[in-house]
C-alpha cells in the first residue's frame, strides 16, 4: 500500500479524498497513494528525522465488490487481486491502483495467475486496464482467456495466453 502523510500549511483544512483527487489529476494513477493521512505534525526522532515507527498505520483500502464477477476469468482475476492486495473484497470495477496496487504487486498478480493457471499475464496490460472488467475485456479482445462452451457461448473457462 502506497501511503502518504500530509501536514497542512497554516489553517488549511484538507481531507484524504480531496488530496487523492488533487494528486490523481497530477500524477499517473499508479503513483497516487492508496491511503492519505492528514496529521497536525509529523512525529520526529531526537535527531529531527521523521519517526516512521510513530506514524499511525495507514487506513487499509478495501474494494466495495459492488458488482460481482460475470465470468470465470473475472472470478480468477478478482481472487488474484484479493490475494495479492490483501483485501477482503474486489468488485469488477474496483481499480487496482486505488486498492493500493503498484508495479511490484502487478508482477505478483502476474505470478499468481501463472502459478494458479500456468499462463502469462502481460504486466503492461494491467496498467492499461486497471479494473478487473477492463482487464478481462482486453484479454477477450486479444483472443485470450476465452474458450467456447459446448452450447457455443464464449464464456471464460481457462486463461490462455
Amino acid at each position: 500500500l502506497l501511503a502518504a502523510y500530509v501536514v497542512p500549511v497554516g489553517d488549511a483544512e484538507l481531507s484524504s479524498r480531496e488530496l487523492r483527487l488533487f494528486l490523481g489529476a497530477r500524477l499517473p494513477r499508479y503513483m497516487v497513494p492508496g491511503s492519505v493521512t492528514v496529521l497536525g505534525t509529523l512525529p520526529q526522532t531526537s535527531s529531527g528525522k521523521i519517526d516512521r515507527k510513530s506514524l499511525p498505520a495507514p487506513d487499509r483500502v478495501t474494494g466495495n465488490a459492488s458488482e460481482a464477477p460475470r465470468s470465470e476469468l473475472e472470478s480468477v482475476l478478482c481472487e488474484a487481486w484479493k490475494e495479492v492486495l490483501g483485501v477482503s473484497a474486489v468488485g469488477i470495477h474496483d481499480n487496482f491502483f486505488d486498492l493500493g496496487g503498484h508495479s511490484l504487486m502487478a508482477m505478483k498478480i502476474a505470478s499468481e495467475v501463472r502459478r494458479a493457471h500456468g499462463t502469462e499475464l502481460p504486466i503492461a496490460l494491467l496498467f492499461e486496464a486497471p479494473t478487473v472488467a477492463q482487464l478481462a475485456d482486453q484479454l477477450h479482445e486479444m483472443g485470450q482467456g476465452t474458450e467456447a462452451t459446448p452450447d457455443g457461448r464464449s464464456d471464460t473457462v481457462h486463461l490462455k495466453f
